[in-house]
């Protein structure tokens, strides 16, 4: 609060001696942790040359694999990440297990549940 009321009222603090120019920082929102068990996976941390072939291919050997989505940006660029949706949550929960510690061109692909189910997240990326 004290720092704050500080930022507020003076441009300068002095610290040790030395001039300090202090300025509120944005908020961050609070970093993602897993949603949970849901139907759907994320994966992260995927190299810019994978394609959705390769994704399908590696999820097929999964039980209950149903489609996996590439992330693009509004130019159509490839984001680095895509989601892979399963027929039940003990499907996906499955995969994601089988998944864990997988590496595609040389990275680590990070696995998390969805927060959203295949229909929500088309309803979603389509009003955007």
């Amino acid at each position: 609060a004290n720092a704050a009321h500080a930022a507020k009222t003076t441009a300068t603090v002095v610290i040790l001696g030395i001039p300090v120019q202090v300025r509120l920082g944005k908020r961050r929102k609070p970093q993602v942790t897993d949603a949970g068990p849901t139907n759907g996976l994320g994966l992260f941390n995927l190299p810019f040359t994978t394609t959705e072939q390769e994704l399908s291919n590696i999820l097929s050997l999964s039980e209950g694999f149903q489609s996996v989505r590439l992330v693009t940006s509004r130019n159509g660029g490839f984001k680095g990440y895509a989601f892979a949706y399963f027929t039940t949550t003990a499907a996906a929960t499955s995969a994601k297990e089988l998944l864990m510690g997988l590496t595609l061109g040389g990275q680590s692909i990070d696995i998390k549940f969805a927060t959203q189910g295949r229909d929500e997240a088309a309803t979603n990326s389509a009003a955007e």
